[in-house]
């Protein structure tokens, strides 16, 4: 029966991982009761029958796209790191100042990102032949252990996930190799999940 125990050596060592998208959060500390005159500045939508907030698109030259709500508060996707969303938002505070909102921007925090890479051959093809050949409830078991949660359903998602509590995460490896985390706030929480889920593939009783 195949097993990960071939797999002792990390697979992630030295891998380059990728910020593909983020999701950032903000204040301006005042409410926003003219929003049909952003307009006039920039791509903006706003329809509050289906939803309740601003779309701001192409407010500079940063691909990010801003949900900007009444109460002040927004949501930025499409950005990648703390320094473009910080930029983002001094940029959206200087636009409603030209429209007559007294405003200032607070603290910007991330709430999501996405990271992914490439994993080496031998440790995809091992993993995968776990799914291939033996028995999913050998994997279930071991990722109970470890307070992992796997989930593994080809008819409804092509990649094996694992769920991680600390730090909160899941972590996505495709038959090709292609790993996807989600729901990390910094970079500095992929090493530990890393950690968290070659513990378990290093387990020698999967």
């Amino acid at each position: 029966m195949s097993t990960l125990s071939s797999c002792q050596q990390s697979c992630y060592e030295h891998q380059k991982w990728t910020v593909v998208n983020g999701t950032f959060t903000g204040d301006l500390n005042e409410r926003m009761p003219r929003l049909e005159a952003l307009k006039l500045f920039c791509d903006f939508e706003y329809n509050p029958q289906k939803l309740n907030a601003a779309i701001v698109r192409r407010l500079s030259n940063n691909n990010g796209t801003i949900l900007l709500f009444e109460s002040g508060k927004f949501v930025m996707i499409g950005i990648k790191n703390l320094e473009e969303a910080t930029q983002l938002g001094t940029c959206l505070v200087g636009t409603l100042h030209g429209i007559g909102l007294d405003c200032h921007l607070s603290d910007v925090w991330c709430k999501n990102l996405v990271v992914k890479t490439l994993l080496g051959d031998n440790f995809v093809r091992n993993l995968w032949s776990i799914l291939d050949t033996g028995p999913v409830t050998t994997l279930h078991s071991a990722c109970k252990k470890q307070d992992i949660r796997f989930v593994f359903e080809p008819e409804l998602f092509p990649s094996i996930k694992f769920y991680t509590k600390n730090p909160k995460s899941c972590v996505c490896i495709f038959r090709k190799g292609t790993c996807i985390i989600t729901g990390i706030t910094d970079l500095s929480g992929v090493s530990c999940i890393i950690a968290c889920v070659e513990s378990l593939l290093n387990n020698g009783n999967v």
